[in-house]
């Protein structure tokens, strides 16, 4: 999936510079052009016809990376060594901490060096800093990563697969009575036991007046017939995520609540349309809320209209009032406009898209409105 010429060419294609040196600390940014996940450390990269190549980390991670890193590129340690300790044979040291590791490896290479310094402390980071030309690599990644290729969405598409399966699962198998912590543990497991790697983020299960905190925290609440039921989750899987939301009533089809759900619906597919190549993000956003503020509930839609999803579960493009990011084709984002009354219920439907030539795919297959 990771192929060295891919991605680190549309780095060197994005930089004004004949031959150069990327220093990436970011872990996200390392499993985006490594595979390794979790990566903590650093990645050093040429443009790939010049072949320097090297992935830094700290000695307790090295044969982690090292057995699961690509072939293309080489693996080193930094370690500070003491009368106690030292380090095995068997592991290439770049320096004893990633300060003078990095310094080490940049030092003698021709070309001009830029950084991404993120996911290291405010000290490395300003030591780290007169090495550089430009420190503003990190956001060129993030834009790089904002579109997909073929392999990436095709990984997001199996995260969504075994995040739906495990949901209807738990959907078959709920009851009055169940806790939402019980629910939430249940969507984990059965998500674990088709293949998912972890949570893309903590499960929020919400039920009744609860779905009104958008990030609310399932606890000890019993499930009674004709609540409404909030259920946010996605998994990981290869490294990439999902995320998608339902909301629904628990065994009743007569309750108050289900207007709120069919408004909330509505500004999903007016999003859905106005999504193509070339509009801004911002519009998007725009298309869900004046759905919203033509039933009144403008002010109950209280963030933005989704996030991009890749590596993380939150990354570019951001998709809310007020941004200029231009929509392109390869980019997959959430579309989860919602309706927050305190003390009385939320309701959030997300999607997840891709944008093509010929406008959104939907990528998540579950029915909006559940019965």
């Amino acid at each position: 999936m990771w192929s060295k010429p891919s991605r680190i060419t549309k780095l060197t294609e994005r930089i004004d510079s004949k031959d150069p040196l990327f220093v990436i600390t970011t872990p996200s940014n390392i499993t985006y052009l490594t595979g390794v996940p979790s990566a903590e450390g650093a990645v050093l990269v040429s443009a790939p016809e010049r072949g320097y190549h090297k992935l830094l980390t700290n000695i307790l991670e090295y044969y982690r990376f090292r057995d699961s890193s690509p072939g293309w590129i080489d693996v080193l340690s930094f370690y500070r060594a003491s009368n106690e300790m030292v380090a095995p044979d068997d592991i290439e040291l770049a320096g004893e901490d990633p300060v003078s590791a990095i310094t080490n490896l940049v030092k003698g290479q021709p070309g001009e060096v830029y950084c991404d310094l993120g996911g290291v402390t405010c000290e490395t980071r300003d030591k780290l800093k007169e090495l550089c030309k430009n420190n503003d690599l990190g956001r060129i990644v993030q834009d790089v990563r904002s579109v997909k290729d073929h392999s990436e969405i095709q990984a997001i598409k199996t995260s969504i697969e075994i995040a739906e399966e495990a949901f209807m699962e738990v959907l078959n198998h709920m009851d009055t009575g169940v806790t939402e912590l019980e629910l939430a543990g249940k969507l984990g497991l059965e998500m674990r036991k088709r293949g998912g790697e972890k949570e893309a983020f903590p499960t929020i299960i919400a039920f009744g007046e609860k779905a009104a905190y958008p990030h609310a925290i399932p606890g000890e609440r019993k499930l009674s017939r004709g609540e409404l039921v909030l259920v946010d989750w996605g998994t990981v899987k290869n490294n990439y995520n999902s995320d998608m939301t339902r909301t629904f009533i628990f065994k009743s089809s007569g309750s108050e609540s289900m207007k709120f759900i069919e408004i909330v619906n509505e500004a999903v597919e007016t999003a859905i349309e106005k999504v193509e190549p070339g509009v801004k993000a911002s519009e998007i956003d725009g298309a869900a809320r004046k759905v919203l503020e033509k039933y009144g509930l403008a002010s109950k839609f209280i963030h933005g209209l989704g996030h991009g999803v890749g590596v993380e579960v939150h990354e570019a493009p951001y998709i809310r009032p007020g941004s200029d990011t231009v929509l392109r084709e390869g980019m997959v984002f959430t579309i989860e406009p919602g309706v927050y009354i305190h003390g009385k219920l939320g309701v959030r439907i997300e999607e997840m898209v891709e944008v093509t030539s010929k406008g959104a795919k939907v990528l998540t297959g579950i029915p909006r409105i559940l019965t």
